[in-house]
Formats: C-alpha cells, structure tokens, sequence
C-alpha cells in the first residue's frame, strides 16, 4: 500500500503541500493552520475536540485517496502492456 508521502497531500483551502498531519476538512484535506483558522471563533476546548475528530476522519479520506491512486495505477500498467 502506498504511503501518504508517495501522495503528495494538499490543503483544500490554501493549496499548500499538507506538513505533518492532515484533517477531514469540507471532503477532502486541510492542514492544521486552516482547520483552526475555519474555527477562530470558538472556544479553545472546542477546537482541540475539533482536530482530534478531523484527524480521525482523515484517515478514510487517505484511504480514498490511496485507492483512487492504485486503480489509477493498474489502468496505466494494463495500457502499457496491451
């Protein structure tokens, strides 16, 4: 299985290259600096609770994003070998 560095994560919001952790964010990924931004105005306790559960989704959105990149994979192998 392909790791996420092999992926190259972006942010949905700023477009970046995700550093470190991602979060579910709006379907797809976003970087920690976004996710908080989105939420400047709650409170600390809620924000924190916030990223835990992001960071929890965006393991399916990885998982998504892995599968989508080996069947595109496997669709250029089987182009190249016919």
């Amino acid at each position: 299985m392909l790791t996420t560095n092999e992926l190259k994560l972006s942010c949905v919001e700023c477009h970046k290259e995700i550093i470190g952790q991602p979060y579910a964010f709006r379907g797809y990924l976003a970087c920690e600096k976004c996710v908080r931004n989105y939420y400047r105005n709650a409170m600390p306790e809620c924000i924190t609770d916030e990223l835990t559960i992001r960071a929890r989704g965006a393991g399916r959105v990885v998982r998504d994003l892995e599968r989508r990149h080996a069947k595109k994979q496997r669709g250029r192998i089987r182009g190249n070998t016919l």
